[in-house]
């Protein structure tokens, strides 16, 4: 009863509305935020990938398959900074080299 008698102030609906619209715009905020962030990361994982084909693809058109399949053999097993993961199939998609299982 005494609750019930709170809750009917101006004072505390106003404090409530208030505490709920901080929330919401908080909550979005964040949403915002999180999205962007991760569209960045994406961004740049791709971008990475991209250019690491790239350069893969330029090596093999100009300095020959026996080259790219050097490059490849010789990637270091672990590379704690920059991990990658290369797999090089021939057309039938028998594994030619790169240290994931075909």
């Amino acid at each position: 009863m005494h609750l019930n008698r709170l809750l009917r102030t101006t004072a505390i609906r106003l404090a409530l509305r208030d505490a709920v619209f901080y929330v919401l715009l908080t909550g979005l905020g964040l949403g915002v935020l999180y999205w962007a962030t991760s569209h960045y990361v994406d961004a740049q994982i791709t971008a990475g990938l991209e250019n690491d084909l790239a350069t893969l693809t330029r090596i093999d058109q100009k300095e020959g398959r026996h080259r790219l399949l050097e490059i490849l053999n010789n990637q270091p097993v672990i590379d704690t900074e920059n991990r990658r993961y290369l797999l090089l199939t021939s057309p039938d998609g028998e594994k030619v080299t790169g240290n994931l299982k075909a």
